[in-house]
């Protein structure tokens, strides 16, 4: 980056702020929801929304929503930026999925109890990912930082993602990919 194309952003740390207050909610939705209500002197029958479930959607979709906008800002076609946001909105949901901590005592049998604090256990290492990935994008400023968070569960045919990557395209995949384009065929004739 040389001196005259570094533009000072002054949004990004209140930016990342904001983003840690949304995880800071989204950890544990219900207590949060519950928190946020008798904060606001809400009670059930007059609220609008009475389901915690609606932190953790909401979350879900606009960290979607932003993945995909950044993939498209670092280049990716948007059937790839569109597959990274769901990739990264899956994981957004487990980070953000709401889970029985405050029942852990009265569970008795050992092993129920283990797989929940494992589960707990993957929630948090995946919230603390997702934070980790916002973080290194708004130090660095660069879309890329997204754009490669995840290794691409690609739709396109495996001939195709070499060619892309740079790797050496074998003779039958390019025979292959002759015979499906029919501008190709024609121009030969």
């Amino acid at each position: 980056m040389t001196l005259e194309s570094y533009k000072p952003d002054p949004w990004r740390w209140p930016a990342l702020a904001l983003w840690l207050a949304f995880f800071a909610l989204g950890v544990w939705p219900q207590m949060s929801f519950e928190l946020l209500r008798q904060a606001g002197y809400v009670y059930t029958q007059n609220a609008v929304i009475n389901s915690y479930n609606f932190i953790t959607w909401s979350l879900t979709g606009f960290f979607g929503y932003f993945v995909y906008h950044r993939c498209i800002e670092g280049g990716l076609p948007p059937i790839e930026a569109l597959g990274k946001s769901i990739q990264l909105g899956v994981l957004a949901f487990v980070a953000f999925i709401d889970l029985p901590v405050e029942h852990i005592p009265d569970i008795r049998h050992p092993t129920d109890r283990a797989l929940i604090l494992g589960t707990v256990g993957l929630k948090l290492i995946v919230w603390a990912y997702l934070y980790s990935l916002l973080f290194r994008y708004y130090w660095k400023r660069n879309p890329q930082v997204v754009a490669r968070a995840l290794p691409w569960l690609a739709l396109l045919p495996p001939a195709r993602n070499e060619a892309r990557n740079g790797a050496p395209e074998t003779p039958d995949a390019a025979a292959d990919r002759a015979s499906a384009d029919p501008a190709a065929n024609h121009s030969a004739d």
